[in-house]
């Protein structure tokens, strides 16, 4: 399981106190929402491509399976490739 690092000031962290118990919690819980929230996204949009194309006969079960199913564009790679596009036109 991958494992990130926030550097933060002195500063910063006497003012991150002033309004939360554990900045680790906070940190725990933001990431772990947004997660959350990235996944939520992924799989309605693929619910709708699902329910839009005629050829498509079943739909997995379940939200994990359809996550785990589709191919996820990273926001790099989205990003190089309009960058691409723009430069073509």
């Amino acid at each position: 399981m991958p494992q990130y690092i926030v550097t933060i000031t002195d500063n910063e962290k006497k003012a991150l106190l002033s309004d939360m118990i554990s900045i680790q919690d906070w940190i725990d819980n933001a990431i772990h929402n947004k997660a959350r929230q990235c996944t939520d996204t992924i799989v309605d949009v693929e619910i709708k491509r699902i329910q839009a194309d005629s050829n498509i006969t079943s739909m997995p079960t379940s939200r994990k399976e359809i996550f785990a199913a589709v191919n996820i564009e990273t926001a790099a790679n989205r990003q190089a490739r309009v960058e691409k596009e723009i430069k073509t036109l």
